[in-house]
């Protein structure tokens, strides 16, 4: 039984290793964001399963279309899943719009291959070579720009900065890896097809073989020398027997010979660790005292042969046992030559790992290196994010060509230069960053960072000529109990970098943590209002406006608050700040409009001349398409109440640009809503300002109302503020009434229109109405004198 067991082993092996595979996964594909990379791996696995499928049942077409069948379907599920997560951070973005259009153009293209009238060879051929390029393509430069960006706006970032970083980050060595292994991956949908074909080829061949060998075994032949050597020396691979408790070779197959150079009668006299490198020794005869204690040992591992003439060759070694043979227990090793499979490996490890041009860290190296420094909590750590002023200005005076070489030069004197503790790379293009350990604290920084600027600025000699350059940096200090990932460092660094710019040139800034922590908190507030907005936590509260002599009431201001699941109810201090500047405004505005609009319905016959007020951030007031949109959210329906919503705006919201804000604000009076700048005194206050904006009413911010009763400076502004009313022909608002001191005050003064607590806090719809139906004026505000 021993050929059939030799051959029966080798099958297995060949089944489990499953050596070769059209799309090899690594994990530099990965792009950071879990479900993504989860799904990509399944497409790989169904793109391998296609291989594997087409090899082993080419006289089926049929089926082989199935699992191109199944391909399509699940890539039609990763594509959903992808755009409903790049929806959340890039929603009307060109960006998304191509990323769609991409999925779109893979459906075309494997639908006319699949319609193609090609010859089943032809067909594969097409289709392998399409699927691996194109899955390549899409997890290394698509889908990892899109995540590259969307960590980068988890961090804090805009999502112009964010896009901006990503394509600095695509342009340098992480292009040189993606066109690498699109060359490589190429060549090997090729050839790994026939590999394929070939192993398949061998197994079938093999089954043949046991099947021969169970035959002899039955017919009682099996001890024949000469059916022997014709079954062992059918196999491709090296085969060598050897004894167990000696490690003597028994015997050996002709491929053995291929393989090391040695005959089998010269193998006969060696021990079986003789054929690795004399270094080795030691570990191969301890494995093998380890397999021989085992009562039935397999092992598979890789390891290094050395031939008769010295030469070294990388090799699979399965081992199993233990086999009879002349009376001795022996074990049987299979030996195969990796050497190209290695080789894949190693051009793989390093286009991943190292940049092509400099030959430094490229951005995975340097994250690798930053991961195994994490694992030594025990050190501090300096990460410098540095480039060259005006790069692109060397590339046009000279030449790309040039500024390569400059690249590489400097790379070459700047790492000579650097301690023995200083790890630099190349990020891509004219970046680079440095890893500095054992630093003793934060307090040594400046000085580190004005000896390292002076060294990266030293004079470059390329072609004859000295470039002198000017470096930025962006330095992040990490202290040795601080867990935060790699590629946030990175952002971090980078986000210093993009500081120091704006400083000038030759600079540097650290890293101010609080104000990192301050921008992510930032980012995840400004998450958690577009998800509020999504699910209507948000409400209005109503706040009066009175006169306070009659007791009239003019109008209300409609105020948000958001109803928090955890948190309770929030005053719009608490968000609102954050959403200055944001596209979020926007969605609040449009909001709070629509809300107001709705609530004006509901009060169209019970209050017929109640006008809401609303808050409108700058962003709207400076969108073109602003009166529009308004007039879009009133006009709605079979009523219009265009003519009962009033308009706040801060004074700055205008200053942008002043004409488009003007001409919107017109548009708004000219449909009969009133317009009113709201805070009036905190900001611009000019008298040209007023003069170029359509406003009808000026809102007192309650900052000089606050303290008027004890403040002569506040009395004397806020008849100044009620001179310039008059002198505009305008209405006057105070804001933040809250005694009757300053009611009485304010009416002396001639503004007989307020807000604020002594007349009401804001209040939800029911409560609101309740007040409407039982407010009076305070009687001591009744018979306040006028000023004429």
């Amino acid at each position: 039984m021993l050929f059939s067991r030799i051959i029966t082993m080798d099958i297995d092996v060949n089944r489990a290793q499953n050596d070769f595979v059209i799309f090899p996964w690594n994990d530099n594909f990965a792009t950071g964001i879990a479900i993504i990379d989860e799904q990509h791996k399944v497409l790989v696995a169904i793109l391998n399963k296609l291989a594997n499928h087409f090899v082993q049942e080419s006289s089926a077409p049929e089926s082989l279309a199935c699992v191109v069948q199944e391909l399509a379907d699940y890539a039609d599920f990763h594509f959903k899943t992808e755009e409903e997560v790049w929806h959340k951070h890039f929603s009307s973005h060109p960006l998304l719009t191509s990323h769609e259009q991409a999925h779109h153009d893979f459906f075309v293209k494997v639908s006319e291959i699949q319609h193609s009238r090609n010859n089943l060879e032809e067909f594969a051929d097409e289709l392998f070579g399409f699927l691996t390029r194109w899955l390549a393509f899409h997890i290394l430069d698509n889908d990892k720009r899109m995540a590259l960006a969307t960590i980068s706006m988890d961090c804090g970032a805009d999502i112009d900065e964010a896009l901006l970083s990503a394509n600095q980050d695509m342009t340098g060595s992480l292009a040189l890896l993606i066109r690498a292994v699109l060359d490589m991956y190429g060549e090997l949908s090729a050839n790994t097809i026939d590999l394929m074909k070939q192993k398949i080829a061998r197994q079938r061949l093999e089954k043949e073989l046991r099947d021969t060998a169970e035959q002899l075994v039955a017919e009682k032949l099996i001890a024949s020398e000469e059916r022997y050597h014709i079954l062992i020396n059918a196999m491709p691979d090296a085969i060598i027997v050897a004894h167990m408790a000696s490690a003597r070779i028994i015997d050996a197959n002709i491929a053995t010979e291929k393989l090391l150079g040695y005959s089998p009668q010269q193998l006969r006299n060696m021990q079986v660790f003789e054929i690795h490198p004399p270094a080795t020794w030691a570990f191969h005869r301890e494995n093998l005292a380890k397999l021989g204690a085992i009562e039935a040992p397999e092992e598979s591992f890789e390891t290094e042969v050395i031939t008769s003439a010295g030469k070294l060759i990388d090799v699979e070694v399965s081992v199993h046992g233990p086999l009879l043979l002349q009376g001795q227990k022996c074990l049987v090793g299979v030996f195969r030559d990796i050497t190209e499979r290695k080789k894949h490996r190693s051009q793989l490890e390093y286009v991943a790992y190292f940049d092509e041009l400099t030959g430094l860290p490229n951005r995975n190296g340097i994250k690798r290196h930053l991961d195994q420094l994490q694992a030594q909590s025990d050190k501090n750590v300096l990460i410098i994010h540095a480039d060259m002023d005006d790069f692109s200005a060397i590339n046009a005076q000279y030449s790309s060509e040039f500024g390569d070489r400059l690249l590489k030069e400097f790379a070459r004197q700047a790492s000579a230069s650097l301690s023995a503790d200083t790890l630099m790379a190349r990020l891509g293009g004219d970046e680079f960053l440095l890893v500095i350990e054992h630093i003793e604290s934060p307090g040594s920084i400046d000085t580190l960072m004005t000896a390292l600027l002076a060294t990266l600025q030293q004079p470059v000699f390329v072609d004859g000529i000295d470039i002198y350059i000017t470096v930025s940096a962006g330095v992040k200090f990490r202290a040795s109990a601080e867990q935060t990932s790699s590629e946030v460092i990175l952002r971090q660094a980078a986000h210093a970098l993009y500081m120091a710019k704006i400083a000038g040139k030759s600079r540097y800034h650290v890293l101010d943590q609080a104000q990192e922590n301050e921008q992510r908190n930032k980012h995840l507030l400004l998450n958690e209002i577009e998800a509020a907005l999504t699910n209507n936590e948000f409400e209005l509260f109503y706040q009066p406006k009175v006169n306070m002599v009659t007791g009239a009431v003019s109008g209300v201001e409609a105020l948000i608050r958001w109803r928090h699941p955890t948190k309770g109810l929030l005053t719009p201090g608490y968000f609102m700040p954050a959403t200055e500047g944001h596209k979020v405004s926007l969605q609040i505005d449009n909001w709070v409009v629509r809300q107001a609009t709705n609530q004006l319905l509901r009060w169209y016959d019970l209050l017929p001349d109640l006008r809401i007020s609303v808050n409108l951030c700058a962003q709207s007031i400076q969108d073109p398409d602003f009166p529009s949109r308004i007039l879009a959210m009133t006009t709605s329906g079979h009523t219009d109440v265009t003519r009962r919503l009033a308009i706040e705006v801060l004074e700055g919201s205008a200053m942008g640009d002043i004409n488009t804000a003007s001409n919107n604000l017109q548009a708004c009076r000219d449909a009969g809503m009133i317009v009113a700048i709201d805070d009036f005194g905190t900001g611009y206050s000019s008298l040209s300002y007023l003069k170029k904006l359509p406003i009808d009413c000026l809102k007192i911010d309650q900052g000089f109302v606050r303290d008027m009763v004890n403040s002569k400076d506040d009395i004397a502004l806020i008849q100044g503020f009620i001179s310039i009313s008059k002198a505009f022909d305008l209405s006057t608002v105070a804001e933040g009434v809250e005694t009757i001191e300053q009611g009485k005050l304010l009416i002396a003064m001639g503004c007989l229109h307020g807000q604020g607590y002594a007349i009401s806090r804001p209040l939800p719809v029911a409560e609101l109405e309740h007040w409407l139906a039982s407010w009076q004026t305070p009687d001591a505000w009744r018979g306040s004198d006028i000023c004429a």
